[in-house]
């Protein structure tokens, strides 16, 4: 047996999962969020502190960054401002990611041929469809760039026989823009210079027509012949 080259075989492929994992894992790829409590505000700890959940995949395989904006179909006058006729549409992400049994199992359970415990994947399983169904407002920290408003829209799981005691996932997000409103005080409409233009609408109830004070004779007789 050539032990020499036996141990630069290990080094290489040793040396060729450490290449792939610090790719996966550095920079450190999360899914954070503020759970909620009963009355739907952040829930704290004892310290009064807001309480922050996180999800770490062991593994991401891909990220996928997507921007888009969306054009008029038609001409834009020369010279107009451009950004009249171009909005950003909200960004989206897609991560491909796993976990492992061998993750979570003591070191016994790794040597020994024990059946593993599924609890640990499902659970992580259980989290995801959670924060899909709650409507759970994300950040998720990737590679490239931080989402900080983002929702779970698509989730997918697949599983063959090789992947048994692995959660493989297909995670697509999708950035949420929030909007804000303002109530401004105005001032009344005596105030106001010109309260016909300024100043808010006021219900007169049913008011009912009256007749012109003035009637333009030459413009009725165009408009209606033989009745003026």
């Amino acid at each position: 047996m050539n032990i020499p080259a036996l141990g630069l075989g290990a080094v290489g492929a040793i040396g060729g999962a450490v290449l792939q994992a610090i790719w996966s894992t550095s920079p450190r790829r999360q899914i954070l969020w503020q759970p909620k409590d009963a009355q739907g505000k952040p829930r704290r700890d004892q310290n009064g502190r807001v309480v922050t959940e996180a999800l770490t995949p062991q593994v991401v395989v891909e990220e996928s960054h997507l921007d888009q904006l969306r054009l008029t179909d038609h001409p834009v006058e020369a010279g107009a401002a451009i950004t009249d006729h171009a909005f950003k549409l909200p960004a989206r992400l897609r991560i491909r990611g796993a976990w492992s049994y061998a993750g979570a199992a003591p070191l016994a359970a790794k040597i020994l041929p024990m059946p593993p415990d599924s609890s640990y994947l499902t659970g992580l399983y259980a989290t995801l469809r959670s924060l899909q169904e709650t409507r759970q407002v994300v950040s998720v920290v990737t590679g490239k760039r931080i989402y900080g408003a983002m929702l779970l829209e698509s989730l997918s799981v697949s599983t063959d026989e090789k992947t048994e005691n692995v959660l493989q996932i297909t995670a697509e997000f999708r950035e949420v823009l929030f909007a804000r409103t303002q109530v401004v005080s105005v001032a009344p409409p005596a105030a106001q210079k010109t309260p016909e233009a300024t100043a808010a609408p006021v219900d007169k109830g049913n008011v009912a027509t009256q007749p012109a004070a003035t009637l333009n004779t030459t413009a009725a007789a165009a408009a209606l012949p033989g009745v003026y």
